[in-house]
């Protein structure tokens, strides 16, 4: 199995992999990249983070939740209809509560352990 500490100081080094050991490497990688996206999300005392935002009774539009979690607005819609995305309606309108939408991320990230 190939070395990612390696090819992170040279990337290029990828070219002399055998093909074999492509596979796992893109495992390691894809674990790496979620590890890092929830380091982003939540601070090392296990808090997630609340992205710009003072005003923790602050409401989200769809969009909003859209681009924190990085996925499509319809989507989160989807999510909200199935019940699986804490929501709330105001009026005609769906907005998404930010300290739920943050503990809801909290309990769906992974910690990896080695």
């Amino acid at each position: 199995m190939a070395d990612p500490s390696g090819l992170l100081r040279d990337p290029l080094g990828v070219a002399q992999m055998p093909s074999e050991s492509i596979p796992p490497l893109l495992c390691q990688v894809s674990a790496l990249l979620g590890a890092v996206a929830a380091r982003l999300l939540v601070g090392a005392t296990g808090e997630v983070r609340s992205a710009d935002r003072a005003d923790p009774q602050q409401y989200l539009t769809a969009e909003e939740v859209s681009n924190l979690l990085r996925l499509p607005k319809g989507r989160v819609y989807e999510l909200a209809r199935q019940g699986r995305l804490p929501t709330s309606r105001i009026g005609k309108y769906v907005r998404f509560p930010s300290r739920d939408i943050d503990r809801w991320v909290a309990e769906r990230t992974e910690k990896i352990v080695r």
